[in-house]
């Protein structure tokens, strides 16, 4: 803070005395050009010189800051990618709040920009099929697998969700099996596999699944147990003897 006052002093002292020097009669500068005439004193003159050079560093700094890669060019970078991160968390808002549409909307147009497309993708397919809007939900998740390799399995998972919601069961499990026997201890595809097998009365395949799903601890104890009981269950009534052993 001293120093700050000391140097406010001097700056005061030294600009009345630029004043007083430049009042004084200490001879003139005149310029000519063709008909028009500029005159002015010696401090005038080097008081404008000085602020010419001055302007002119400041103008080539500028310019080439303006011409290096962390110039113009990153701060538009960083510009668009702010505005693609501030895209991404309002369409994951939209999300939370259940605004399907609009929550995909927000999450496409963030998704060119954003340092993580895959999420854009995924989730606007989510938030397309929870609007029933199908065909783009999968539009989508071939984009996203096409685009993103390594997200393909979580772009199956999403659609084998949207396949158990239309009911599709059949085709659910054509593409869950595979990646069953591939990825053994995926919790969420054995997860997925499960819900498809029940929702279609498939108990002898659900009951060949539980070993897993208890080996892999895809379902939490009390669940598993209520899980295993029910499977039994159906499995009995669905039991029909044989005449021969009656």
């Amino acid at each position: 803070m001293r120093k700050l006052l000391v140097t406010l002093v001097i700056a005061l002292l030294l600009g009345a005395a630029s004043i007083w020097v430049m009042q004084s009669d200490s001879g003139y500068i005149l310029l000519s050009f063709n008909n028009t005439t500029v005159e002015m004193t010696v401090w005038v003159g080097i008081l404008l010189y000085l602020t010419l050079t001055v302007l002119g560093v400041w103008l080539l700094l500028l310019f080439k800051w303006l011409g290096d890669v962390g110039g113009l060019r990153r701060w538009w970078a960083l510009r668009r990618s702010k505005q693609h991160v501030s895209k991404t968390a309002q369409g994951l808002i939209l999300f939370a709040d259940h605004d399907w549409k609009q929550a995909s909307t927000m999450l496409l147009s963030g998704a060119d920009g954003s340092s993580m497309p895959d999420v854009n993708l995924l989730f606007a397919a989510r938030a397309a099929a929870e609007n029933n809007q199908i065909d783009q939900a999968r539009m989508l998740l071939e984009q996203l697998k096409v685009g993103h390799p390594k997200a393909k399995l979580l772009a199956d998972k999403a659609l084998a969700e949207m396949l158990i919601l239309e009911e599709q069961f059949h085709k659910a499990v054509q593409l869950l099996q595979p990646i069953a026997a591939s990825k053994p201890g995926d919790r969420g595809i054995l997860r997925l596999l499960a819900d498809t097998y029940y929702l279609m009365g498939d108990w002898s395949s659900l009951q060949k699944l539980l070993h897993d799903l208890n080996y892999y601890k895809a379902i939490n104890p009390s669940n598993m147990k209520a899980l295993e009981l029910d499977v039994y269950a159906n499995l009995l009534s669905d039991f029909i003897p044989d005449p021969e052993f009656t």
